[in-house]
């Protein structure tokens, strides 16, 4: 875990959008992570009065998605690592605890959310956690998602209190970055050599 001091300079540095170097815990694994997030996302959007499907605003999402990514690098980093973070997005889906009809105007002013959730095939009749995750990994370009169904516990008053809603948003960023890392961890592609062209065989 990162110690409340690294979590501090961890928030600064990327409220900065500076890259954050971090020594993993296998020796010589250090991570690399830089934020650049466009800032208007930060908000989240979609109003729950009005629709089941909203992008969690950051301080929502607690631990902080940028501290849990940290996390699931320095425990699972066996060689330095460098990613640039272009998208970082936890969305709510949450048609089981939405008893009005859907406006169509608000799904057409989200169609790219709604449009991810069916490809997803999000079940229609759960709720559900969903977590984008896009950007490059050591210069590998990457997009991954994860989704996760939560149930409200018993009585339950702050949604986003819960602890099942909180393991949710914890597991599918644990998801995205896990994919992230896989991606790593794959070799470079053996470069391809260039045979020169046998000239005898190209005269008429």
């Amino acid at each position: 875990m990162i110690r409340r001091s690294a979590h501090l300079a961890l928030f600064l540095a990327l409220a900065l959008g500076a890259p954050i170097a971090h020594a993993a815990h296998t020796p010589g694994a250090t991570v690399t992570i830089a934020d650049k997030r466009d800032p208007a996302t930060f908000d989240g959007a979609g109003d729950p009065d009005v629709t089941p499907l909203v992008v969690l605003p950051n301080d929502d999402v607690k631990p902080a998605a940028m501290e849990q990514l940290m996390d699931v690098l320095n425990d699972t980093a066996k060689a330095p690592v460098n990613v640039v973070v272009s998208e970082l997005r936890v969305l709510d889906y949450f048609p089981e605890r939405f008893e009005d009809k859907v406006d169509p105007s608000v799904m057409a002013s989200d169609a790219a959310d709604w449009a991810l959730v069916k490809e997803l095939k999000v079940p229609t009749d759960k709720n559900s956690i969903v977590c984008v995750f896009a950007g490059t990994v050591n210069g590998k370009p990457f997009k991954f998602t994860a989704q996760r169904p939560y149930d409200l516990g018993f009585m339950t008053i702050g949604v986003r209190g819960d602890k099942h809603y909180r393991a949710a948003v914890k597991e599918t960023i644990d998801d995205v970055a896990g994919q992230m890392m896989a991606l790593a961890a794959q070799p470079e592609p053996a470069p391809v050599e260039a045979h020169p062209t046998d000239a005898s065989s190209t005269q008429p």
